[in-house]
């Protein structure tokens, strides 16, 4: 085989991959959720959400917020994260059933 084509051989692999991986991120990402539409969310299911700051406290290695956007919503977040009142912050996590409230267990807590 000549060079040139396997040139072009090799560039056109590499263009089909890079499309092919940026269409599974376009596909494999969350879409934002109202916090309204988190009661509806099954156990477990993945969630993106974005808010303020209502309330938040840290005991240990725990964080409990509480954000509003239209609505309230509480988040467990299993790490120490220092937030105040009235920041904006966009989660990612899993939907759970508490006492018979839902919830947040987040996986990820994006200041903005």
């Amino acid at each position: 085989m000549q060079e040139s084509t396997l040139l072009r051989a090799a560039l056109a692999t590499s263009i089909i991959g890079i499309l092919a991986l940026l269409l599974i991120l376009k596909l494999s990402s969350l879409e934002e959720s109202s916090l309204g539409a988190v009661r509806f969310a099954e156990e477990d299911a993945n969630i993106r959400v974005s808010g303020t700051v209502k309330q938040a406290s840290v005991k240990g290695n725990l964080t409990l917020i509480t954000i509003t956007s239209e609505e309230s919503l509480s988040v467990v977040a299993f790490q120490n994260i220092t937030l105040t009142k009235g920041d904006k912050i966009t989660i990612e996590g899993k939907a759970k059933d508490y006492n018979g409230q839902k919830e947040i267990v987040a996986d990820r807590i994006i200041k903005k």
